[in-house]
């Protein structure tokens, strides 16, 4: 099995470390199961848009260095390792940028809601990316920030109210006013961290 370890950190100069859980951060009481430590992720090698890789991969690095339990690595085996998976293609309708939806290993979907994290425990996540949508962004930092974004949603957290955070649901607001494309202080996962 072949695995590259991430470490390229992409937090720009003065980013803030995270704090302890707030209430604004919107946590659900649910996990990954097996935790977030020492996991790994996969891309789908069929994205029509190779761009996404390596945005993924700063993704990916950004919570890694964001001083967080938190810790991915990449996999080229989607079957029985990755609890993090990555798929990037037109979807209709047009309007969404990226979505994230968690599943048991049996395959049956984990009940969630629009936006945030399931209502139960999961085995892994399936991140996807709107090509129709993200190749009109206007900038490579905007559509990484939608992949922070749901990377973020892939371990439990929700939106955020604190419109400079990366989970803040307004990308208009949260990259195009605040330029956040990586994990912030309000983008608190304490709770992931209690999830060894």
């Amino acid at each position: 099995m072949i695995k590259l370890v991430i470490t390229t950190c992409l937090l720009i100069a003065g980013a803030t470390a995270l704090h302890s859980a707030t209430a604004q951060a919107g946590l659900e009481p649910y996990r990954l199961n097996g935790g977030i430590n020492g996991r790994q992720f996969w891309m789908d090698p069929n994205m029509i848009n190779v761009a996404y890789m390596p945005l993924i991969r700063a993704a990916n690095s950004d919570w890694n260095n964001a001083g967080t339990r938190y810790s991915m690595t990449e996999t080229s085996f989607q079957c029985c390792t990755a609890v993090n998976e990555y798929y990037a293609k037109n979807y209709s309708p047009a309007t969404w940028r990226g979505v994230t939806m968690s599943y048991l290993n049996d395959g049956s979907g984990v009940q969630t809601c629009v936006g945030c994290a399931p209502f139960a425990n999961w085995d892994y996540s399936q991140i996807s990316l709107n090509d129709e949508r993200l190749r009109f962004d206007s900038s490579v930092l905007r559509t990484q920030s939608t992949i922070g974004h749901e990377t973020g949603h892939s371990i439990a957290l929700t939106h955020s109210s604190v419109t400079s955070a990366l989970l803040y649901p307004d990308i208009s607001v949260r990259y195009d006013v605040y330029g956040t494309y990586f994990p912030r202080q309000n983008d608190d996962i304490f709770f992931a961290s209690q999830v060894q």
